[in-house]
């Protein structure tokens, strides 16, 4: 997660640059959902700031965890697509580098966000602990990803297999399931993961395929957004995360991740990584997964929303996320700088 692969070929190539420019306006999106929760019942609002605050919180950020997602599938295999089979060993190696990549960054948050609640809100400690693992949400609760993500790890032999013998077959199968709504554990992180894993099992050209699609895409992108936004913007669904018209959505987020590829792998050429590298470093990024909740949700916005509640609903928003930014961009180059160990050791290894 969040550390790309580079290699040779001009395809891939060109699909590995727009990945690591990707990143950060992913996790950007990201913080944009988990800014609302204390808001909306809080502040005065008009039908337009809401309706950009819903844009931001309920259409467009949709798509940043599949992405996330297709892009940890894609690679998670990258290594071994061009071998018959996925072999024990393979299994081993990958599973070594995700305990420390994924386990022991997932185990110190939640573990510091145990302590955080156990002293700012009183709760106990050892109570806390039982519910790192929790389903749906852990303690960290943005870390969901990374538990998913996991689970996506263990069982990767099965997924190469399947994948490998019934290929397209197995991720429509996947797809329909998310979109007829059934409910079932872990629905989206298989099928995003398990999309990213078919391009690169399969060995497709993802880049020639996006630039064969590409004004399709963005013509289902912008039709799609626009219908999800007619269909879905009541104030009920900004607190309850709710879905009028659930499929419509669905086909939004979908077609959202093949767009936002498509136009970063079109950009790839023009995109310079190296006069902003620590802004684009896979740590940075990663620290702003850990530490946005606790700035926006409990720092900055309960901060604003004491000084005034009349702040205007668009600066009550979007303050605390620029705020944040900067914070922890701040903490991690003083952390690169003073403590290069134990930042690589809470981002797990990513550099």
């Amino acid at each position: 997660m969040f550390a790309i692969q580079k290699n040779e070929d001009l395809n891939d190539s060109k699909f590995s640059v727009a990945c690591r420019f990707l990143r950060l306006p992913l996790m950007i999106l990201v913080t944009f959902i988990h800014v609302k929760y204390n808001l909306l019942v809080l502040l005065p609002y008009s039908d337009f700031s809401y309706s950009i605050v819903f844009v931001f919180t309920q259409i467009i950020s949709r798509i940043a965890v599949p992405s996330f997602f297709v892009i940890s599938g894609y690679y998670f295999f990258f290594d071994v697509r061009k071998q018959e089979k996925f072999t024990k060993q393979d299994y081993k190696n990958k599973l070594l580098k995700r305990f420390f990549s994924l386990l022991i960054p997932y185990l110190i948050w939640n573990l510091f966000y145990c302590l955080v609640k156990c002293f700012f809100l009183h709760q106990n400690f050892l109570s806390l602990l039982p519910h790192i693992f929790d389903y749906p949400m852990p303690v960290a609760f943005q870390f969901w990803y990374i538990r998913d993500l996991m689970i996506m790890c263990l069982i990767s032999p099965l997924l190469y297999k399947v994948i490998k013998k019934l290929g397209l077959i197995f991720i429509i199968f996947l797809f329909l399931i998310w979109l007829l709504n059934f409910n079932i554990v872990l629905d989206s992180s298989l099928l995003f993961f398990s999309l990213g894993a078919y391009f690169s099992i399969k060995q497709k050209d993802i880049v020639a395929l996006m630039n064969k699609f590409k004004p399709y895409l963005y013509i289902l992108f912008l039709c799609f957004g626009i219908l999800d936004f007619v269909f879905n913007v009541e104030p009920t669904n900004m607190f309850h995360n709710a879905s009028n018209v659930y499929p419509i959505h669905c086909l939004f987020i979908l077609s959202g991740v093949f767009a936002i590829f498509t136009w970063a792998v079109s950009k790839s050429k023009n995109i310079s990584l190296k006069k902003r590298s620590n802004l684009f470093s896979p740590s940075f990024v990663f620290l702003l997964f850990a530490l946005h909740p606790l700035t926006t949700l409990s720092i900055f916005t309960p901060l604003l929303l004491k000084i005034s509640n009349n702040t205007p609903l668009l600066l009550a928003y979007f303050l605390p996320i620029i705020l944040s930014f900067f914070v922890i961009y701040l903490v991690y180059l003083f952390m690169k700088k003073f403590l290069p160990s134990l930042l690589s050791v809470i981002v797990g290894g990513r550099v």
